[in-house]
């Protein structure tokens, strides 16, 4: 999302919020936008966990591995893979298209998708902020692959001021409701 797009209504965000945040790029982007913002990226998918948390190291950015969505505790994750290479990225490396959900169609021209889950951490968007004391979300980029209503059900009290969603057409991911 454009800097001008966010300043439009709001005129600089303290607290940003974003996920997943697959590469970190988007998150490098506000903290370069909004430098004296705290800005933390969720992550869902662990080996771009651990690729996001080294490429922020020398930033002032926090990165997290958890899905967000309406429950605490531990979930299922559907990982999906690069099947070419593109954008930098080697077959087998993991895709930005991994979920909670997982897909209907196993395999596109670009990648794939696993039918065994993995175990990951997930957290709702209030205990997230509980955990790291944020009262207020000035701006939140929310990219969650088909799990939107679940990521807004566990809003409890917390009313970002601005939210982005990227939101996925339906027919993609299994009972996708976004």
């Amino acid at each position: 999302m454009r800097k001008d797009h966010i300043t439009e209504y709001i005129k600089y965000p303290m607290i940003i919020i974003e996920f997943g945040s697959y590469d970190a790029t988007d998150t490098i982007l506000y903290k370069n936008y909004f430098q004296k913002a705290s800005v933390y990226g969720l992550e869902a998918d662990p080996t771009m966990y651990i690729f996001s948390k080294k490429r922020v190291e020398s930033r002032e950015i926090s990165i997290f591995h958890y899905a967000v969505t309406n429950r605490t505790g531990e979930i299922d994750f559907y990982e999906s893979k690069f099947i070419i290479e593109t954008a930098g990225m080697k077959i087998g490396d993991p895709s930005f298209a991994g979920s909670l959900v997982g897909s209907i169609n196993k395999k596109s021209p670009v990648q794939t998708f696993s039918d065994k889950p993995i175990k990951i951490p997930a957290i709702t968007i209030s205990d997230f902020c509980k955990q790291q004391s944020i009262t207020h979300v000035d701006f939140m980029h929310i990219d969650v692959e088909g799990s939107l209503r679940e990521v807004l059900e566990g809003f409890g009290n917390i009313r970002p001021t601005l939210i982005f969603a990227e939101t996925i057409g339906k027919g993609i991911y299994i009972g996708s409701n976004t």
